[in-house]
């Protein structure tokens, strides 16, 4: 695993939770 600084991180895991939320929604 790649260690992402910065805000690219904050990036991934909103990426993280919306696709998380869009699998609860079906």
């Amino acid at each position: 695993m790649v260690l992402v600084m910065g805000h690219e991180w904050i990036f991934v895991l909103t990426i993280e939770l919306e696709s998380r939320i869009e699998s609860l929604r079906f």
